[in-house]
């Protein structure tokens, strides 16, 4: 039987999009081939379980606060409805690890961090736009083992 597939929209930040279509073209080279965030996620997914616990709460927080998921770009995603239930578990997980209640697109966003720092892409920074003191900060995040930043094994 065939996963139903369902189409998820939401209205995201500037930063969250550029992020969106960081993560497509980082996905696209891997895979020699072009892709689109449906990919991504599909693939990333699998990995969900250990998105938050391969960072520290305060970086995911600084993640979280550095691009925020909502705004005012309307976003479409069709997602495996297993996938997107996985997504919903990450929420869950974040919340409890962050102290903070987050939804399904701050989800989605902190498997995409995952995807870039696994990536390890220092010339994602300036391709989101960041500024010079805003790269700086959000560059220590993608490293995962920066001064400071302790390791959750």
């Amino acid at each position: 039987m065939d996963d139903e597939k369902n189409i998820y929209r939401m209205d995201v930040s500037e930063y969250y999009f550029r992020m969106t279509t960081e993560c497509i073209r980082l996905h696209s080279n891997l895979r020699h081939r072009y892709t689109a965030l449906n990919d991504v996620v599909d693939e990333r997914v699998k990995f969900a379980d250990g998105a938050c616990r391969n960072h520290p709460p305060s970086t995911l927080k600084e993640h979280l606060k550095l691009i925020p998921a909502q705004g005012n770009i309307p976003l479409e995603i069709e997602i495996l409805e297993t996938n997107a239930g996985k997504i919903n578990d990450v929420a869950i997980d974040l919340s409890s690890i962050i102290g903070t209640s987050v939804g399904f697109s701050e989800a989605l966003s902190v498997i995409m961090f995952d995807f870039m720092v696994e990536a390890n892409r220092t010339e994602v920074l300036t391709k989101i736009g960041f500024t010079s003191q805003e790269a700086t900060r959000y560059r220590q995040l993608l490293k995962p083992n920066a001064p400071g930043v302790k390791s959750i094994n």
